[in-house]
């Protein structure tokens, strides 16, 4: 690793602790600096002077990128993307509906991530708990990049392929001009829907809180919100490409309060 202090117009070496192998990924998390080193993770906290290895959970696998949302750092590696949620010191596997791609690439936006694997890009807007297709299907998504309202993913044969993000997330729109007194979950709106519809609702004060949609077996399909919110009123733009018709529920979770509401996908 090299570090510079003067724009890259001279450069020193800062490998103490480090292997004699090759950095394939670097990425800065406040004071903290992490490294992919072949087949491991390396951390430092003051500048690069010092590394230490850090990977508790983390298998035997190159680290091809890192990125950062929120307090969690992923790393994609040649099989799978691992989310650390504790800077660092413990890993985790998270590639539900990502298994065995070969990940390049990881990009922000808002609190949706998306990964350039070797079988097209694909998305999560929970963290890595679970992860969908975003259609770009087939193709090695070796680079992502995001500019005003699109996505960018830079394939073989010199092709870079976009998209827009309204066509991909979720979106989650607040509205502080009055401040409720009491938690509500709204009728989503259309209803039927077909494949987007709205759901809104209201937080009275700082709460953790969550926004689930389940199929009529009770099954989790996906999260539309996991985080602390604060007082105001919301609105959730979710779009049900993937899914058959049929009737699902959404369920809000925050604090103390929980209500579930009814919905139907026609197509």
């Amino acid at each position: 690793v090299y570090f510079s202090s003067n724009n890259g117009s001279s450069w020193k070496e800062i490998n103490t602790g480090l292997p004699n192998s090759s950095v394939r990924s670097l990425i800065v998390s406040g004071n903290d600096i992490f490294a992919g080193v072949d087949l491991s993770i390396y951390h430092s906290n003051d500048n690069g002077a010092t590394w230490t290895e850090s990977n508790s959970g983390f298998p035997n696998e190159i680290v091809n990128c890192f990125e950062i949302s929120g307090s969690n750092i992923f790393a994609g590696t040649n099989n799978s993307v691992y989310r650390s949620s504790d800077n660092g010191i413990t890993w985790t596997n998270v590639n539900s509906g990502l298994t065995k791609n070969d990940v390049w690439a990881l990009c922000t936006v808002g609190t949706n991530i998306f990964a350039g694997t070797n079988d097209g890009v694909f998305m999560t807007i929970n963290n890595g708990e679970n992860w969908s297709s975003t259609e770009y299907n087939g193709i090695d998504a070796w680079a992502l990049t995001t500019s005003q309202n699109y996505l960018f993913a830079g394939g073989g044969l010199s092709r870079v392929y976009k998209r827009q993000l309204s066509d991909l997330i979720t979106s989650v729109e607040m509205n502080t001009l009055t401040l409720p007194l009491n938690f509500k979950l709204e009728q989503n709106y259309p209803n039927p829907f077909n494949p987007t519809t709205n759901i809104s609702f209201s937080i009275a004060k700082i709460s953790d809180t969550s926004l689930k949609i389940y199929n009529l077996l009770g099954e989790n399909i996906t999260t539309l919100v996991d985080k602390e919110m604060t007082p105001g009123n919301y609105s959730v733009a979710w779009k049900a490409s993937d899914l058959q018709s049929g009737i699902y529920f959404y369920k809000l979770n925050s604090g103390n309060y929980s209500e579930t509401k009814k919905m139907l996908l026609l197509k």
